[in-house]
């Protein structure tokens, strides 16, 4: 593979001559870091009381930024079944994520009783760089 710079935008030369942005290959990988977290923390419920790790708020961050690197929009309603959390306790963490600036309510202009939920920019920029952020390495101590 080679790189090419074109008016500050990197390009990578992929086989058979097809090119793929910078910007494409960090959504990707944005997007599998996202849907291993999911998965992990899914995987835990196996293992343990899924009660013993709840954390709804997370849960919304993590499955609004997969639609966001999806460029889908999701409904209360669906958000609600992805993140497995009683209704009540969602519509609560989307209000307090909302007050804190976090998430964003956009009305549906052909539906006014269905609201679509999504992060704010901010809050989508957060989710970018902790997913790009390398982490530090955990060292065991004797």
């Amino acid at each position: 593979m080679k790189e090419e710079r074109t008016s500050g935008v990197a390009f990578i030369g992929l086989a058979h001559g097809a090119i793929m942005s910078a910007r494409t290959l960090d959504d990707t990988h944005i997007e599998q870091r996202l849907q291993q977290l999911i998965a992990e923390r899914r995987r835990r419920s196996a293992h343990f009381n899924a009660n013993l790790f709840s954390d709804p708020a997370w849960d919304i961050l993590l499955v609004l930024a997969l639609a966001d690197t999806r460029q889908q929009r999701l409904t209360v309603t669906k958000l609600c079944r992805r993140i497995d959390t009683p209704m009540t306790t969602a519509l609560r963490w989307i209000g307090t994520l909302t007050e804190q600036g976090h998430v964003l309510r956009r009305d549906d202009v052909t539906d006014k009783r269905r609201k679509y939920i999504e992060l704010s920019p901010g809050a989508s920029a957060a989710m970018r760089h902790y997913c790009t952020a390398e982490s530090p390495s955990l060292a065991l101590v004797a």
